[in-house]
């Protein structure tokens, strides 16, 4: 079945353990894998849930879809979770970093008897919140693409926390200088997820897998009209200075490859928000 060309390589079912991404560049060649997942499955005594099966349209210009499993029409949304993330039409990743940042503040609000006690050590407190708080934030953080906007939201957080694990009210004029100081910490947040990211794309670029061809391979046809977007590689290429070619050779070599990539964890001073 005729699905989306990508490098020369027909994809059309991307499988995890229990869910499965149809993927087609028309609507009527995606009618055709469903009817053909529907006969298939059939077969062996299965049928797809029409309620849990969503169509999203990853594509400017077109607004509407109708592809129908037994003649129901299934719905069409802008944004799905899938595998623990927020897909949204438009394939950025915004969406899902204000959701996790939320997801942690939440987590924080949760325990904030705890976390915010004076009772505690802070050094207790703040392995606390790298346990309970921090890993729901960096859950899947290596797949975002770190732009400006993305990097202000994750400071302004890590800064939150801070003041919130103090007792800081923004309304006291202490500035985020003073507040690093007092917690005795320096804004690491970001760079863990920047290490998180070169990590997972050494992983990625030495497996020949479908991952490495989902990243190194082309879709054919025309780019639309406007600024491009900012790909997921031009985080790494930047924050190392290197060209792609120049990545790939020395991820080949796993501890060339961490020594290149620990200078990333240096952190700088951002600009205040």
């Amino acid at each position: 079945m005729k699905g989306i060309n990508i490098g020369g390589k027909n994809i059309n079912n991307p499988r995890s353990a229990d869910d499965t991404v149809l993927m087609a560049e028309t609507q009527d060649d995606l009618q055709k894998i469903v009817d053909a997942v529907v006969e298939i499955s059939a077969g062996y005594g299965l049928r797809m849930n029409v309620k849990k099966t969503k169509v999203m349209l990853v594509k400017r210009g077109i607004e509407k879809s109708c592809v129908k499993i037994s003649g129901e029409e299934l719905e069409q949304v802008g944004k799905f979770k899938y595998l623990g993330q927020q897909i949204t039409e438009d394939g950025r990743c915004e969406v899902e970093v204000k959701r996790r940042i939320e997801i942690a503040r939440s987590s924080f609000i949760k325990m904030r008897d705890v976390l915010a006690s004076r009772k505690l050590r802070l050094k207790t407190r703040k392995r606390l919140v790298r346990c309970y708080v921090l890993s729901t934030l960096l859950y899947a953080a290596e797949t975002w693409t770190i732009n400006k906007e993305v990097e202000k939201r994750i400071h302004a957080f890590e800064m939150w926390l801070f003041r919130k694990m103090l007792r800081i009210s923004y309304q006291e004029h202490i500035t985020n200088e003073e507040v690093l100081r007092r917690v005795q910490e320096k804004r690491t947040l970001l760079q863990t997820i920047k290490k998180r990211k070169c990590t997972f794309f050494g992983h990625v670029v030495r497996n020949d897998g479908l991952q490495r061809h989902l990243l190194e391979g082309r879709v054919e046809g025309a780019r639309q009209k406007g600024r491009p977007r900012r790909q997921w590689t031009t985080d790494i290429l930047e924050w190392l200075g290197v060209r792609y070619g120049e990545a790939v050779r020395a991820a080949q070599n796993r501890k060339k490859w961490q020594t290149m990539t620990s200078k990333v964890r240096e952190d700088t001073e951002p600009t205040r928000y």
